[in-house]
């Protein structure tokens, strides 16, 4: 959009999802850094498009998993994570080239991380805070909220990925 009149300038059409409707739309919000917009779709991608004339200058695919976060720029790096495949991940920003990624275990990251001088700081649906040293690529420490300390194991199966049917189950029990 112009920012000064509202007018449209371009718009840039991200993946398709013709069986569910479900790998669809962008939720993450925009992170904008040397004339590239760069955000997360449903459709399993992270665009880096151009903010002069709309085309895409490079797209990382995720092989499945939704990036809901909204992507952090630092030092020429863009930072994001996925969803069901819960890996932080790290791209060149003006290559797309993954540069590392963090796997922890499928369980999802929907929320955005913030870059702090060598360190991110990614929240996870396991409760936790994960700070992540972005030199040696592993995680550095990770603070677990009292509710996850409480409940984290009922939704946890043996091998360390989420249980979705209990979590499932309880949240049918609510309903009733």
């Amino acid at each position: 959009m112009d920012t000064d009149t509202g007018a449209l300038k371009w718009k840039f059409k991200t993946g398709e999802d013709p069986d569910i409707h479900n790998q669809v739309g962008i939720q993450s919000s925009a992170a904008v850094a040397a004339g590239v917009v760069y955000f997360g779709c449903r459709d399993s991608k992270l665009y880096a498009v151009d903010t002069r004339t709309g085309k895409m200058v490079w797209v990382v695919d995720t092989k499945g998993s939704w990036v809901n976060s909204s992507p952090a720029i630092s030092n020429g790096v863009v930072y994001a994570a996925t969803s069901d495949t819960g890996q932080f991940f790290a791209a060149d920003a003006k290559t797309g080239s993954v540069l590392f990624t963090v796997d922890f275990n499928h369980w999802p990251m929907f929320s955005s991380p913030a870059i702090v001088g060598e360190v991110a700081y990614q929240g996870s649906h396991t409760g936790k805070l994960l700070a992540i040293n972005l030199s040696t690529h592993k995680l550095q420490w990770a603070f677990e909220t009292d509710g996850a300390k409480a409940n984290l194991l009922k939704y946890t199966s043996s091998d360390g990925t989420p249980n979705y049917n209990v979590a499932q189950l309880r949240i049918s029990t609510k309903r009733l």
